[in-house]
């Protein structure tokens, strides 16, 4: 909720000495209630208005009802002042009957200078409200609207490696005021990663996640960090709590392992990867790609990207098993130093972080796969399709359900509505 609606609401209800309501309106996503307006009544709108009691003209509803259908809107939330810390018996029942209207309806108390909301769950249970201050968010805004911005608030982004591309990412998306990140990677800072993320020298040898979560929660309060300082697959649990998971590492197995887990899920992910071949003193390739996977929708990773079996030695004999094997038939199976740059992985980032949003705010259509070609300096969208053998998702049984959220029509709430408050409830 934007805290200049909720500073509405409480200033209104401060500044009474009979009790006074608030109606919240905006959008419902998911399990999300987006409050993009409020609504105060006048002391004129009011036909019963005591310390304990109140009681709204029907005309003023549905005159602000309709004026919020108009722009899209729904109910949401209603508060109200209150002489005791939890919903009372009439509360309940006020409560029951709006969610024949509204099924996701919350109810909200304003007691000892405090707001709490709660739903039903059968008895009372008080639920999370996150306020947001949209005033940062200005210029982005100006793009894709405030809904769109609340929806960004309140999304949790699961980042798998915290390297040079997610560590920009996971900064990058702080600044834009994602609601949570979830930093998964086992590895320390090198001083040969300060070439491209900026990172205090004193982070050296300190784990990736704990750094990057020192540095966002300094500077970016608002956003909810959870930092894992391990290999995704020792914690795959974790992504269950992500609204979309970004996958970074550059080794195959990781990004298999993640594939998997997020067809098993159900959930979108953002696979990033970038690359530059040196040969001779001479850049010969340079560049990287981006997949959106949307499990039943879109390719998955395992569709476009196919191991190659002496990668997947490289990444999983220990380095006697290396030793021996390359001894005995002559291969070498030591991993390369793989070159990396600033601007690449910049690239690289924000291409992802386009997709992110689009994903998230629906302001855009996404694009399944995208290549970056740095030697000739262009962006390609590439067609991709689901191969009908992939080991992942070929045997995937997805089912399309289209989310409703159990809303009534306008007509329908507008008819409730005036029974509703002719009862004088």
């Amino acid at each position: 909720m934007p805290r200049k609606h909720l500073e509405k609401a409480i200033n209104a209800l401060q500044s009474s000495k009979v009790e006074t309501l608030a109606i919240f309106f905006g959008k419902v996503r998911g399990k999300k209630l987006l409050v993009n307006d409020v609504f105060v009544p006048k002391d004129e709108d009011y036909t019963i208005r005591t310390e304990s009691t109140l009681r709204v003209k029907p005309e003023a509803l549905i005159e602000e009802f309709s004026r919020q259908f108009d722009k899209g809107n729904t109910e949401v939330a209603d508060i109200h002042s209150h002489p005791l810390p939890t919903l009372s018996d009439g509360d309940i029942g006020s409560h029951i009957e709006l969610t024949k209207i509204f099924p996701h309806h919350v109810s909200g108390i304003f007691f000892d200078g405090k707001v709490k909301f709660f739903k039903l769950d059968p008895y009372p249970k008080e639920v999370k409200c996150k306020i947001i201050d949209l005033q940062r968010f200005d210029r982005q805004i100006r793009i894709f609207g405030e809904t769109s911005q609340l929806l960004l608030s309140t999304s949790s982004i699961a980042l798998v490696g915290v390297g040079g591309g997610n560590a920009k990412i996971a900064f990058d998306l702080a600044a834009m005021g994602v609601g949570k990140l979830i930093l998964v990677d086992p590895d320390v800072w090198e001083e040969s990663n300060r070439n491209r993320v900026l990172v205090p020298k004193e982070h050296v040898g300190i784990p990736k996640v704990r750094s990057v979560k020192k540095i966002i929660e300094k500077h970016y309060p608002d956003v909810e960090i959870e930092a894992f300082h391990a290999r995704i697959q020792e914690v795959p649990e974790v992504l269950k709590e992500a609204d979309l998971i970004v996958v970074g590492p550059d080794n195959f197995l990781t990004r298999e392992f993640c594939n998997r887990q997020i067809l098993k899920l159900g959930k979108t992910a953002v696979f990033v990867g970038a690359g530059i071949k040196v040969k001779d003193g001479k850049v010969e390739d340079m560049g990287g790609s981006v997949q959106v996977v949307v499990p039943g929708e879109t390719p998955c990773f395992e569709c476009v990207h196919k191991a190659d079996p002496e990668e997947v030695l490289k990444e999983t004999l220990s380095e006697e098993e290396k030793k021996r094997i390359s001894e005995k038939y002559g291969v070498n199976l030591e991993v390369n130093v793989t070159p990396s740059i600033v601007c690449l992985n910049d690239v690289l980032a924000g291409l992802a972080i386009h997709e992110i949003v689009k994903i998230i705010t629906g302001f855009d259509r996404i694009t399944p796969f995208k290549v970056y070609d740095a030697i000739k300096d262009r962006v390609y969208r590439v067609r991709i399709n689901k191969d009908p053998h992939c080991p992942a998702c070929s045997s995937l049984k997805t089912m399309k359900i289209k989310e409703t959220n159990n809303l009534k029509s306008e007509s329908e709430i507008l008819e409730h509505l005036t029974k509703f408050v002719d009862q004088g409830d």
